[in-house]
Formats: C-alpha cells, structure tokens, sequence
C-alpha cells in the first residue's frame, strides 16, 4: 500500500545568543515555520519511505540571520528473493543552526555508525550542507545466518561562513565494509563487522589532507529480559596518513581501537537508553581528524494524563590526532527536555528547552566555542495518512 503522510508546524523560541558566539551573547525572538511530508510504500518487492522536511526561521531583530533551510532522506529496500534485498539509504540537510524543528525526527534516519559524518562537532555561524549515502546487498542463507556488503559516500560542505577568523574544512569520501552475522539462540546475535574509509579534509585555503582507516568490529546483540536490548562492539582500529607535499609532513601510521555499545529498555509508559562510542573520525569542519568518544543517553515517559516527557543528553569529546601544530580538542555538551500532549482537530502541543555548549582547547580554532540556551514552544498540525492506492 502507498501513503502519504505529513505535517506543519509552528514554533516560537527565545534563544539568548543566536550567534553562538563566546562573546557578547546576542538574544533574539526566533520564529520557525516548518513542513514535513512522507511518502510510504509496503509492497512485496519494495519497502520505501521518502521524506522531506522544509522549514524557514525568522528573528525579531536580526533579520539579516533569516534563513530558509532543509532536509530530505529516503530508505528503500528491494527484496529480490527469500534470500537477497538490497538496501539504498540517503540522507541530504542543509542547515544553518544547531537546531532542526520538531516535526524533523519523522525522516528516516541516516547511514549510521561506524561511518558516516560526525555529528557532535557544531561549525558556529555557518551554513552546512551534508549529504550521507549508502548502498547494502544483504544475503539471509538462512534464518541464523546473514552476509551485508555496504558501499557508501558522506561529503559535507559549507557555503556561508560569517567568522572571518575561522576557516571550515569540506569533508568527503567513500567507505566500503562487510558484515556477517550468526543468530547463536533466540536473543542473541554475534557478528563481525568490517570497514574501511577514504576521508579528504580540504580546507579554506586548499590545503589537502586525508587519512584512511579500517576497522574490525566483532559485534553480539542480546536481549537478557523482556523490554531489553543490548548491543556492544568492540576492536582494533588502523590509520595512514599520506605526507603533504613541501612540507615537513612526513607519512604516518598508527594503531588504536573502537568500540562502543548501546543498553535500552521499551516499557509499557517509559523507554531509556544509555549508548558510547569511541571512534576515528572527520572533525566536523573546525579540525581535520578526530577521535570521537561520545556517551549519550535519554528517558522517554508518559508523565500525567496524555502529557509525554522527554530527556536527553550527550557529551562528547573530540581529540585531534596527526597534528604537528599542537593537538587541539573540542568538548561538546547537550541537553534537551521536552514536553508534548496532543490537541483536538490533529494538533500537538509541545515546549521544550535545549542547550548547546562548545569548549576549544590546544591549537583548536576559538572561534569554536560557542553557547546557547533555548525555550520553545509550538504546535504541530497533523493531516494523517492519505492512502495512494497500489
């Protein structure tokens, strides 16, 4: 069957320095208008959900910051026999805050980790445009066993920087892993995982730099009780980096290891997740390669009545490795809360306040650092599913 679904949404947020900057903080009103629409399809052959999610921001005062941006994903899935499928996942935004609007977490979700862009990195004052892509042929011998060979490609650029005292570095590569993984019982799959990536940093300047990395990740996902989930990874990590040209930047080879996992649990009114990771990745446009380590966590619960909570935080810090300047670091910390209850006539109310702070250390660009506190508060107008035939 075919369907589409959708939204708008209204937002009004107080936010006490729009900017971001570590300076003289610049409040303003900021006002969003937003749309999202999704496009699904559950047939034999073809699993696909397309979405699209325009918004426009507007301030009171500085109007010079007003911005149209979006976001578009699609995950499609082609299921070519019992035994094979194959997967093709996009993910495209172009953004110019932190802040993507509410109705926005309807997308389907992108290519995740290991891989992909890194997201705990924020460029303060610029426009970014982001697009992850990836591409699986899966095949199921049997109902224990499963073989995933993936392809995919992540660049991320920016076309309006306001610093004049930061240069932004563009990212781009392929990536290419395998995946193979054995049900050993009824809650439990072990597996290994392999990657290998190209990442190019060009900077502002177009000095070129780039490192390639693999990794191999045995895997085991258990549910110990009912309502659990328990995914953990762990292994070693390898990177090169060729030499810059007239330069006394010689090649370089290292060792390190990656890892991570994620303990959740789905209740009847509640649902909370803890998840870390540990990572070499690009530095998110202020440094040229890190290593990640992020732990992240959330709470989920219906509080009162048909009032819903939510709770959210993560803190990461990203180190950088293969400097000869200094290594320099970025520490991030987020805190989102929120609240919702639906209305009458398709309507959903929701406030929330979010936080969003940057520190620099070490040969780290300071115009990196940046803080900023948000309340909001809107309403999302939901038309339902209009069914598209066959």
């Amino acid at each position: 069957m075919n369907v589409i679904t959708g939204d708008a949404a209204y937002e009004s947020a107080w936010d006490d320095n729009i900017l971001g900057t570590s300076g003289i903080p610049v409040a303003d009103l900021e006002q969003s208008v937003a749309a999202d629409l999704l496009l699904q399809r559950q047939g034999e052959y073809l699993q696909a959900t397309l979405g699209y999610a325009p918004y426009y921001q507007t301030f009171l005062r500085h109007s010079e910051y007003n911005q149209f941006d979006q976001a578009a994903s699609a995950d499609i899935k082609l299921i070519q026999s019992e035994a094979w499928s194959i997967r093709l996942r996009d993910s495209y935004f172009q953004q110019t805050g932190p802040y993507l609007p509410l109705n926005a977490s309807a997308l389907p979700a992108a290519p995740g980790a290991p891989g992909g862009l890194n997201t705990t990195i924020y460029a303060p004052l610029s426009r970014e445009q982001a697009n992850s892509g990836r591409m699986d042929i899966t095949y199921q011998r049997s109902l224990r066993t499963a073989f995933d060979l993936f392809g995919g490609y992540d660049d991320r650029s920016y076309s309006l920087n306001y610093s004049t005292t930061t240069s932004l570095y563009t990212t781009r590569g392929p990536n290419l892993g395998a995946e193979l993984a054995w049900r050993a019982s009824e809650h439990s799959i072990i597996g290994v995982l392999g990657l290998v990536q190209h990442l190019e940093v060009p900077d502002a300047t177009g000095v070129r730099t780039s490192i390639e990395i693999a990794t191999l990740l045995p895997t085991l996902g258990f549910a110990p009780r009912p309502g659990w989930n328990v995914q953990v990874y762990g292994g070693p990590q390898a990177w090169a980096q060729p030499g810059i040209a007239n330069t006394a930047i010689g090649p370089s080879r290292n060792w390190g290891w990656a890892g991570g996992g994620t303990v959740a649990r789905q209740a009847e009114t509640s649902a909370i997740y803890v998840t870390a990771n540990h990572l070499l990745t690009d530095g998110g446009g202020l440094l040229d390669f890190v290593e990640s380590s992020q732990v992240e966590a959330g709470l989920r619960r219906r509080v009162s009545g048909r009032w819903d909570a939510s709770l959210d935080g993560t803190f990461a810090r990203n180190s950088e490795v293969g400097s000869t300047a200094g290594p320099g670091s970025l520490t991030e910390v987020t805190t989102t809360a929120a609240l919702t209850h639906p209305l009458p006539w398709h309507m959903v109310l929701h406030a929330g306040y979010e936080l969003e702070q940057q520190l620099s250390a070490g040969s780290a660009p300071a115009g990196a650092e940046f803080h900023r506190n948000r309340i909001a508060c809107g309403l999302i107008w939901q038309f339902g599913a209009v069914p598209l035939g066959r």
